[in-house]
């Protein structure tokens, strides 16, 4: 009730221009202003934000607002908030009993297609036999040491370019690929708030594939650093 009258209220004071007085404030952190640029957030610890918010009312719009020293202070609260409902932790442990069968490395393998092609003109738009290359590369870096590939995407999956690799497939549904990778060891992928959000509920090392021809290396998947990771 309390959001709705927060939105009605912001809608029109927006739509009147009137966006200070003594008795209130509004704090715009949205689109288009924040479109895809990197870095830009509204940190909630800055003098000028507390200036804004020292107001009989503050009213805040959007998602780019940050407190990363807070946010870090209370993960753990915040994981357990975001904890999925049972029948989703069923069958993500289901699927993980199976990816877990032995003591293989599992690393978390996110290709993002769809939307990709057009986000940043297709920077991110890796081929799923691009993704294959890097997970070989990785098996043939290391063959002493047995690695399964978990491997989640917004489309269809194509087994068999994965043949020759060990492998699984997520079960498709978004929920339980977003926290099948947090039960994985390793995570990889595009930047993506989608494996961001993995990396941190399940404490997993993360790497970003920037340029895909750009061979990987175990020593690449890293635990991001609090402005990065939680800058979702």
């Amino acid at each position: 009730m309390l959001f709705t009258i927060n939105r009605m209220v912001l809608k029109a004071l927006r739509i009147l221009n009137i966006t200070q007085s003594n008795l209130h404030s509004v704090v715009i952190a949205d689109l288009p202003e924040y479109a895809f640029e990197e870095w830009r957030f509204y940190q909630l610890d800055t003098p000028a934000f507390k200036k804004l918010a020292n107001k009989k009312f503050a009213f805040l719009f959007g998602r780019f607002f940050r407190d990363f020293e807070n946010l870090q202070k209370h993960q753990n609260v915040i994981k357990e908030f975001f904890r999925p409902v049972p029948s989703i932790v069923s069958n993500v442990r289901s699927l993980m009993a199976v990816v877990r069968r032995d003591e293989a490395l599992i690393i978390g393998v996110h290709i993002r297609r769809g939307d990709y092609r057009e986000f940043k003109n297709g920077k991110y738009f890796f081929s799923q036999k691009q993704y294959f290359e890097q997970m070989m590369s990785l098996q043939l870096q290391h063959p002493e040491r047995r690695m399964r590939f978990l491997i989640c995407s917004n489309e269809q999956i194509d087994r068999g370019v994965f043949a020759k690799i060990d492998h699984e497939v997520g079960t498709g549904l978004l929920v339980e690929d977003l926290y099948s990778f947090a039960a994985c060891d390793l995570l990889m992928g595009p930047p993506s708030t989608f494996t961001k959000w993995a990396s941190f509920m399940g404490n997993v090392p993360l790497l970003q594939i920037e340029d895909i021809n750009q061979p990987v290396t175990l020593q690449q998947f890293v635990f991001l650093t609090p402005e990065t990771l939680y800058n979702f």
